[in-house]
């Protein structure tokens, strides 16, 4: 039977998981004001000038319960796209609070913020930026009265952030087959996770904030283990966002409730 300190930790990665990938539902609201072609993961991009949003998800368990809860806003400032994020799991035992920043200059992550309370005995704190292509910044755990803290300034060989990965995903023009290999570095465990991006093809699915199905692309992500595998429905009606995700090790689902 899982223990209590396993069931958090599990819950701490899905949340930092979530948080992540909710970014690319605000991405690619269409106003008057272009950004000019980009190139990313050597692929061509057209990314939108962003619109300040709010977006509403529930997370539900592989009986449909409903288990967590976020609330996620965006806006788009000097050229940086700011993302902010405030998460929690009913019962109590994971709160997180996040804030993600892309120079959309270079469409890289420029800052990562990230801070987690688990059950109220542990956290964890997050505090990195990409200067340069170095990751420098703090990574600061917590456990009852003990506490740790890893100054960082380090190197990595990577091809994108976690959090930028997720932002970005909608921007992608990826045909059924299609695939992209990546090496990833993920910020929750400061290391470095071989990625497969593939696509689906289209699909129709259902969230509780449509009446009815809508059309989607559908793309799955795989690793080597060192974060989730994932399945994820991004709207073809524009402007495109991420309505539902799935994460088979955990047998959970993201699912679209509001905009506002």
């Amino acid at each position: 039977m899982e223990t209590n300190f396993n069931r958090i930790e599990g819950h701490k990665n899905i949340i930092y998981f979530f948080l992540s990938i909710l970014i690319l539902s605000i991405i690619s609201c269409h106003q008057s004001t272009k950004i000019k072609n980009k190139k990313w993961l050597d692929q061509d991009v057209l990314v939108s000038d962003f619109m300040e949003a709010t977006n509403y998800y529930y997370m539900y368990d592989s009986t449909n319960v409903k288990i967590g809860s976020m609330i996620f806003g965006s806006y788009f400032e000097d050229g940086l796209f700011i993302a902010r994020d405030t998460s929690q799991f009913d019962d109590g035992s994971v709160y997180e609070t996040a804030e993600f920043q892309i120079d959309t200059s270079n469409m890289r992550m420029r800052k990562i913020r990230t801070d987690f309370i688990f059950g109220g005995f542990g956290e964890l704190n997050i505090s990195l930026n990409n200067v340069n292509e170095k990751v420098v910044g703090t990574y600061k755990t917590k456990r009852d009265t003990v506490v740790n803290i890893k100054n960082i300034d380090s190197t990595y060989k990577y091809d994108a952030f976690r959090g930028e990965l997720y932002m970005l995903l909608n921007t992608l023009n990826l045909k059924k087959g299609d695939s992209l290999l990546l090496d990833v570095f993920v910020s929750g465990s400061l290391d470095i996770s071989k990625a497969v991006i593939t696509s689906l093809g289209k699909d129709m699915v259902s969230v509780p904030y449509f009446d009815n199905e809508q059309l989607c692309d559908k793309l799955k992500i795989t690793s080597d283990g060192k974060m989730p595998d994932n399945i994820i429905w991004i709207s073809k009606k524009e402007p495109r966002r991420m309505l539902k995700m799935h994460v088979p090790m955990r047998k959970l689902d993201l699912k679209l409730v509001n905009i506002k």
